[in-house]
């Protein structure tokens, strides 16, 4: 620091000098520096510059007559050189002939080496240097040799070549004929104006060497190098990042809070602040650091931003749920009629709304999506009066309305009409007020787009193809940096500081990967790497060339080393935030490693002690056998509603038998949900909550099972009709008989139906009223995979194979059986019948075997069956296992009937997976089963039925305790981590949740 501050010390006075560093932050530190330190107590910012200024005015003293091109007109101008080449293709190399049509993304490349062109094209000229290059004898690189003759015999140029020639023709001819000129093609003219110019670190300037050779005959200019070493450099290495970055807070408070340095006097620089930022910005506010983090990002990384990004995506994906939820919950936007929105993205869930087929595309010339679909024929809503909502019909209509015009604009300026339009009618604009970021910078962006419509009329012959995806493409690349706080520590991208006298320098991320800047300062890295390594020989026989690469990594930690007045101070990690491995920087004198543990801190700050206050209080009140709501009369009415406690008949419906008045009704189902978890059961059947998911499905849930076993009960309802006997083809095992190949196609025909009312995606109640449970999405998707017709016949249908072959199985392993009932539903009491609670449940078919003296229960699953079937003993230390309570119910509903005509014998109970043409049993054997099971003994299905009776006592008594209890058996991490179909703990996370897993780790 003592060279730039004795050169300041020296020639400020002297009106004449100007002084030039790498970066307007730089500059501005400096000029303080100066009103602070020395006798000025004012300075002229005119004689403070950053080089970029630097450069422009040198350049304009020069060119007057001549406009600067615009950046976004290179890009417009790569846009139409794009769409040229497309109709009559001339690119060979940088746009391959076969993809010319659909290369519009190749223009923001194309318009970044528009720059460099001048200086390749100077180069290029240089043929007679290219011509005495002679390879040294120790040249060990096979490939270039090789590349290199090839080049020479070809006389130095290609299809490569050749393409840039035409650019840079097409580029020159669009300045000339627009009277624009581009600073990056202007000689520089640096003499004349009296002034005596330092330059502060120009080695750091990714554009230096091109600058070089011209400035240094300059008598007027001095250059002011990076020194040498000074002090011993000092990296601190740690196992993690955020340990390192827990450390730098701890050091921050202690260069405060010890030697009382002001926060505004220390900085932070980071390789990487988008893997950095919301780590950074969360540690120091534990420790009550006051911080800014001083770095632009894209226009579109902001949430009002990206708006412009999701109506493309609702307008492109023609309003599929995903990107019209994207948009509709921007919580960056002040949206209007906010309850509507809900409803409709509600609506979508409902009917599987989650994207538009692609013969619906088009009616009468507009555009018809699966949402239109939907609202034609809406699927049954349970009563929420969601279907008849007329708003949200509006709301949706009013978005196609909107916003397919606004994407397909023509020009720009229909682009910010349309916009305009839209905002009136879907924002709050006095909310927006309230918004700042979101106001500040959903103008910028409105900015942007009007310096794109002035353009559009200034220059009225560049024409994009599509305006719209255009800007949003461009609000890409617009960087925005939002205000910060002045008198806070500044957090900065790593090399924007540099240079600039803090009082505290610190670099986080210091590894090896993180601090090489190599990369940065490749000149015409758009080339073939082979003809930059002729340019850098090139550059070496000739400095006016102004082509080197140069590695300033070092100069960079040297400068922040040197611009700290009392600390420089550098970290780095093993293991970082994105994942990778870091090593050390290799030029660090010294590396200081540190372990896992970090002193805590002395003090406790607020929002420190506000959480550890209140994890105490949580950790104290938590209870291993807690409950979850205490008793009242209103609680117990739900809960004996949900199961089915009747006191007496009501008046025109079916009547229960009088023996089930006053009792509660347990169903296997019941029993499973809540021995998995108490709460889980009370969330989903007693309070019926829906999940938070804002997902949409293209098929219901569940409904590829519910249609599974309504074919399999039509068929087998069927059979028992005309009282067939089951039996596979005589031919194939594999296939059905004609008979029952007929009887199967009529059962998949009526279950895929949106008409019949045995139809699987129906629910009938009463006699003539029947409601959808399915989207006409599902029904559509459905029906057009299993209907048997002329156009999908059966032979060629997948899902008819996979079903003929399943049951022909089954009909094999009970060669010989009826078909008892279908869909049977039972009730029986307990053994003590004075029990406050029955059994009920439905069996999927009961067969009859040849002697009609004994049954066979089989329950169909669609894909695995239960391995949990019997009774076994607890490991030691892992809580006991429950059982499959369905078998064993219907086992013992059988067999105990209320109704006691209609008790059966029960032979056999299976399981039978429909997709895996294989039975289970918990009670004998199918009668013509190849292996039998040993184990399936009535003496085991006993000790199963009586474990099922004992938890159907403890559920009664648990219910009626209306504890809810939580234990490590019932709430374990096996549990509520689990992401089953039917066991899915993570839907209610947001009110219950006991197990997390943070970076790996499993906590509690």
């Amino acid at each position: 620091m003592s060279s730039i501050q004795s050169l300041l010390t020296e020639q400020i006075s002297n009106q004449n000098c100007v002084f030039v560093f790498p970066t307007d932050i730089a500059c501005q530190k400096w000029a303080d520096w100066v009103i602070r330190n020395t006798e000025v107590k004012a300075v002229a910012m005119e004689r403070f510059l950053a080089w970029d200024k630097f450069k422009g005015e040198c350049i304009r003293s020069e060119i007057t007559e001549l406009k600067t091109v615009p950046s976004i007109m290179r890009k417009i101008f790569a846009h139409c050189l794009i769409q040229k080449n497309a109709e009559n293709p001339f690119f060979k190399s940088l746009i391959i002939k076969e993809y010319a049509s659909e290369a519009s993304s190749f223009a923001d490349w194309i318009s970044s080496i528009l720059p460099s062109l001048k200086m390749w094209k100077n180069i290029r000229e240089k043929q007679e240097k290219i011509q005495k290059i002679s390879l040294s004898s120790d040249e060990d690189d096979s490939q270039f040799v090789k590349f290199y003759e090839e080049y020479k015999n070809s006389g130095f140029t290609d299809d490569e070549d050749e393409d840039f020639e035409i650019l840079y023709s097409e580029y020159e001819k669009f300045l000339a004929e627009n009277k624009l000129f581009d600073p990056a093609w202007v000689e520089p003219d640096f003499s004349g104006d009296g002034r005596e110019y330092f330059l502060i670190y120009p080695e750091t300037l990714e554009d230096w060497e091109q600058y070089r050779f011209k400035l240094s005959q300059e008598e007027k200019i001095h250059f002011v190098s990076v020194p040498e070493n000074e002090g011993e450099y000092v990296s601190y290495f740690f196992e993690n990042s955020s340990l390192e970055l827990k450390n730098t807070a701890l050091v921050l408070r202690r260069f405060h809070d010890e030697e009382k340095i002001e926060w505004s006097d220390m900085a932070v620089s980071v390789p990487n602040l988008d893997n950095f930022g919301s780590y950074i910005d969360r540690e120091f506010s534990l420790f009550e650091i006051p911080h800014t983090l001083r770095y632009s990002r894209p226009l579109s990384s902001y949430g009002a931003a990206s708006l412009f990004a999701q109506i493309q995506e609702c307008v492109e994906s023609r309003f599929s749920y995903e990107s019209l939820k994207n948009l509709l919950l921007n919580e960056d936007l002040p949206w209007l009629n906010k309850a509507v929105i809900e409803n409709l993205l509600l609506f979508g869930r409902m009917n599987n709304c989650i994207c538009t087929a692609g013969d619906q595309e088009s009616e009468h010339g507009k555009i018809v999506t699966v949402w239109d679909e939907a609202f034609k024929e809406p699927k049954d809503d349970r009563g929420n009066g969601i279907n008849q909502d007329e708003l949200i019909k509006n709301l949706y209509k009013n978005l196609v309305k909107y916003l397919v015009p606004l994407v397909n604009a023509q020009t720009f300026e229909e682009v910010r009409k349309k916009y305009e339009e839209f905002r009136e009618t879907f924002f709050d604009m006095a909310e927006f007020q309230k918004m700042e970021l979101s106001n500040n910078v959903l103008s910028r962006c409105i900015s942007s787009l009007n310096e794109i419509v002035e353009l559009e009329k200034a220059y009225p012959s560049y024409k994009v193809s599509s305006p719209f995806s255009f800007f949003v493409n461009h609000l890409s690349r617009v960087q925005y940096l939002s205000q910060g706080e002045v008198r806070a520590v500044q957090v900065y991208p790593y090399r924007t500081a540099a240079a600039a006298p803090y009082k505290v320098q610190i670099v986080l991320d210091s590894t090896q990967d993180s601090l090489s800047v190599a990369e940065s300062f490749k000149m015409l890295d758009f080339m073939n790497e082979n003809k930059r390594r002729l340019f850098i020989k090139i550059g070496e026989i000739d400095k006016s060339s102004g082509f080197a690469d140069t590695d300033p990594t070092f100069d960079f930690v040297k400068m922040y080393q040197h611009s700290a007045a009392k600390h420089a101070y550098f970290s780095a990690s093993r293991h970082a935030y994105n994942g990778e491995y870091g090593f050390a920087y290799g030029k660090m004198e010294k590396t200081v490693q540190f372990d896992s543990k970090i002193e805590l801190p002395k003090l406790r700050f607020n929002r420190q002690e506000k959480g550890f206050t209140l994890w105490k209080c949580r950790l104290e009140n938590e209870k291993e056998d807690s409950g979850f709501f205490e008793k009242s009369e209103e609680f117990t009415k739900m809960i004996q509603n949900r199961l089915h406690l009747l006191k007496e008949n009501p008046e025109g419906k079916i009547k229960k038998n009088p023996l089930l008045l006053n009792k509660i009704e347990i169903s296997q189902t019941a029993l499973k949900n809540y021995f998995q978890c108490p709460r889980r059961w009370l969330f989903k059947n007693v309070f019926k909550l829906e999940s938070l998911d804002n997902e949409a499905q293209l098929i219901d849930e569940y409904i590829s099972g519910t249609l599974n076993h309504r074919i399999f009960e039509l068929f087998f309802k069927t059979l028992s009709e005309e009282k067939e006997m089951l039996a596979p083809s005589d031919t194939d095992s594999e296939k059905l008989g004609e008979k029952f190949k007929e009887i199967l196609v009529k059962s998949i025909n009526t279950a895929v139906s949106d008409e019949n009312l045995e139809s699987a995606f129906k629910e009938v109640y009463g006699e003539n009223f029947s409601k959808n449970k399915a989207s006409r999405t599902t029904v559509r998707v459905i029906s057009s995979q299993y209907k048997i017709d002329k156009k999908n016949p059966a032979e060629t249908n997948p899902n008819f194979r996979l079903l003929e072959k399943s049951l022909a199985h089954l009909c094999a392993l009970f060669r010989g059986c009826k078909v008892h009932a279908v869909e049977k539903e039972v009730q029986a009491l307990p053994e003590n019948s004075e029990e406050g609670y029955y059994f009920s449940g439905t069996v999927d078919c009961i067969l009859s075997l040849p002697n009609e003296r004994a049954f066979i229960i089989i329950d169909f699953k669609t894909t695995a069956v239960p391995t949990n079937i019997f009774v076994k003993e607890a490991e030691e230390g892992k809580p006991k296992k429950i059982i499959d309570f369905q078998l064993p119910m219907y086992i013992y509903l059988l067999e105990n009937n209320i109704e006691e005509k209609e008790r059966l014998n029960v032979e056999t109970a299976a399981f039978y997976s429909i997709r895996e043409c294989k039975e289970s049993c918990l009670l004998g054997n199918a009668p013509n089963a190849l292996k039998p099971d040993e184990k399936t003994t009535r003496e085991n299905a006993e000790l199963v039925i009586e474990e099922f009776k004992s938890y159907a006592k403890r559920f009664y008594e648990e219910i009626t305790d209306e504890k809810f209890a939580v234990t490590r058996e019932n709430q374990g991490r096996a549990v509520c981590t689990a992401k089953g179909e039917y066991n899915n703990c993570i839907d209610y996370h947001a009110l219950c949740r006991r197990y997390f897993t943070v970076s790996g780790e499993k906590i509690k």
